[in-house]
């Protein structure tokens, strides 16, 4: 089965933001270096800008490859399939929720954040940190299946999601349903599943998502989209190119620029706050679909590959990492944050590619083939 480079390369790139986003974010909560409190804290204000709304695009662009067919409006939903991977990812988000629970009840002390049974027992309404972003995943597969959204005028939509994701915001940050991370992220998601299902049909669009493997109905290449060993013939997921993307690069950049001169971050803003992370999203999408060069970087398409398996396991590294490093006399800033960044990062990988090996990758991570 074929699987289309720039996509996992674009993955890629997002997870190892995610990666170390966490890192330098559990260094900054614990105040374990204080003296290097303003770098941590840009590279936060930076990472934490636009990486999970990219993340999210990327979500909504490979919820409409693999499981709509048709354009927006008017597309369909392959149920089985769809089906297929909801029951993959609630398991994902439960399962590892109730081991990550389990872990910070028996380190107590030697974490960040304490969870209590209580909040055990609660994840199905509220869910336990950063697997907030399998809980909302989950509501918006459920959200977006349904045939009266992806019916409804693509201008209406965007309205109104660009109307909640500005007035989110406003709002404190609400733990029970995670609400307000629920309304900031549906525009992502959806303008994702517009690049796919938007306009012209896309070669090869009508494709099957199988074990994290985009093939289409008659087994043929999907990568066509893209230049160099993706090819370079097909209409472009990010319409325009190289001009979209470096027109989105520099709105963002202007954006963000005239939100440091103001003394804010960027996710402090409301509204400029959407425009700049759609703008960041759409740059880096635009980035690696046209540069042959990126999408073929093994140092970007095999974390790709296995995104899902080292978001639902890095924090386990992270977190242990934290307690362990100074232990063994490891307590200076950048030998710190380097070895809990690459192991939080690489870890999981190579546990992901051993129980690929092993055949214990689907008991794993995806369960439900049928």
């Amino acid at each position: 089965m074929k699987r289309i480079a720039w996509i996992d390369a674009a993955k890629g790139f997002a997870i190892i933001l995610v990666v170390l986003g966490h890192a330098v974010r559990g260094y900054m909560n614990a105040g374990t270096f204080p003296e290097h409190a303003a770098l941590l804290q840009g590279v936060y204000d930076f990472i934490y800008s636009f990486h999970m709304p990219l993340f999210f695009m990327i979500s909504g662009l490979l919820f409409g490859l693999a499981y709509c067919t048709g354009t927006i409006p008017g597309s369909r939903l392959r149920r089985p399939s769809f089906v297929r991977q909801l029951k993959n990812l609630i398991f994902l988000y439960v399962v590892y929720s109730l081991l990550l629970g389990v872990l910070k009840l028996l380190l107590g002390g030697f974490v960040n954040r304490t969870v209590s049974v209580s909040d055990l027992l609660l994840i199905c309404v509220k869910p336990i940190e950063l697997y907030w972003y399998l809980y909302v995943l989950i509501l918006y597969y459920l959200i977006f299946s349904a045939d009266r959204i992806r019916n409804t005028p693509v201008p209406v939509v965007l309205t109104v999601l660009f109307g909640l994701s500005a007035v989110s915001d406003l709002m404190p940050d609400i733990a029970w349903g995670r609400i307000t991370l629920l309304l900031s992220n549906g525009i992502y998601f959806y303008m994702g599943m517009l690049l796919i299902l938007g306009g012209k049909s896309l070669p090869g669009r009508s494709a099957a998502l199988s074990g994290g493997r985009y093939e289409n109905e008659h087994g043929s290449d999907l990568s066509r989209s893209g230049p160099g060993k993706n090819g370079s013939k097909g209409r472009k997921i990010v319409p325009g190119g190289w001009k979209t993307a470096l027109a989105a690069g520099a709105a963002a950049a202007v954006l963000y620029g005239i939100c440091l001169a103001s003394g804010r971050s960027a996710g402090e803003t409301p509204v400029v706050s959407v425009l700049t992370a759609a703008a960041f999203s759409v740059f880096f999408l635009g980035v690696f679909e046209n540069s042959g060069l990126l999408s073929g970087l093994s140092v970007f398409t095999v974390p790709g590959r296995y995104c899902l398996e080292i978001y639902v396991l890095h924090t386990y590294v992270s977190t242990l990492l934290r307690s362990l490093l100074p232990r063994i006399g490891i307590s200076g800033f950048w030998p710190a944050l380097i070895l809990n960044f690459l192991c939080s990062l690489l870890l999981p990988l190579a546990a992901a590619l051993i129980a690929e090996r092993a055949g214990l990758h689907r008991w794993l991570f995806r369960p439900f083939r049928k």
